[in-house]
């Protein structure tokens, strides 16, 4: 056996040693070589000896490398409404091995790109000096990605793939509330949805006279918590009960599946006098 140009010979334990050992074929068979390194090319050739210790040399070489091992799941941070960093752990693997990253989304595979946007194929392969700092790119907020690895060593044999992890992009900035009609004591309202996914949930929320309201089921001001429903709900709300000549600042707050909220920018309108 050859590794990085240092020669080894199997030993009796079968483990690779710096001392030729000779046996016979009863004796090394199966020959199960143990304690080689991880995704380690490994070139082999035999020698034999007669009975009065003649030597044949050694035969031609093959080589082979062991497999690479599989990786651990990818690390998620800092996810955006398109784009999710993702970091591989290659564990022990060396510098050479190579990784393709897998992604569900959607009932529906992709694979990472060069570019690091998610395509149906091809699956792409590279290390981690090609891999690293890789941010996802062209998601759609408030989606659910769920990410893999594989890993391949160097005669292209795959390991499967890690376990999976799973995270979500938030949402996508509301437009400012489009606000319209407005009587003595009434505005009507829209929210501007744009991008976000249908399972996007939204509250709105108002400023006058130095405090904070949000919009209830029944189109009333509370002042308790946030009331988040989804954009047809709130496709066309009517605000009644309002004061005459007064400034109203409205904000619109989209949550994701995850709980994270992501706030519009905020528009005023008069009542009349």
């Amino acid at each position: 056996f050859s590794s990085s140009a240092v020669d080894y010979f199997v030993q009796d334990n079968k483990e690779l040693g710096s001392g030729i050992v000779y046996r016979t074929t009863s004796y090394w068979e199966p020959l199960d070589v143990v304690g080689l390194k991880t995704n380690h090319q490994y070139d082999i050739s035999v020698e034999g000896k007669n009975s009065n210790d003649i030597l044949t040399g050694f035969s031609a070489s093959t080589s082979c490398y062991t497999f690479a091992q599989l990786p651990l799941s990818p690390i998620l941070t800092s996810p955006t409404s398109s784009t999710i960093n993702l970091e591989i752990l290659t564990g022990e693997n060396p510098s050479w091995t190579e990784y393709s990253v897998k992604c569900l989304v959607s009932g529906t595979t992709r694979y990472l790109q060069n570019d690091h946007a998610l395509a149906s194929g091809p699956e792409v392969f590279n290390d981690t000096s090609t891999w690293s700092d890789i941010m996802v790119q062209g998601l759609s907020p408030n989606v659910e990605y769920t990410f893999m690895v594989q890993a391949r060593n160097g005669d292209g044999i795959l390991t499967g793939y890690s376990d999976s992890v799973t995270t979500c992009t938030i949402c996508e900035m509301p437009g400012k509330p489009v606000l319209t009609d407005a009587t003595t004591g009434s505005i009507t309202l829209g929210i501007i949805p744009k991008t976000n996914s249908s399972l996007t949930t939204y509250s709105i929320k108002t400023l006058t006279g130095g405090s904070t309201y949000y919009v209830n089921e029944s189109y009333e001001f509370q002042v308790s918590t946030p009331v988040y429903q989804s954009s047809t709900t709130w496709s066309t709300v009517l605000l009644n009960g309002l004061t005459p000549n007064t400034g109203y600042t409205f904000g619109c707050d989209a949550k994701n599946i995850y709980g994270h909220t992501t706030g519009s920018v905020s528009y005023t309108h008069l009542t009349l006098p």
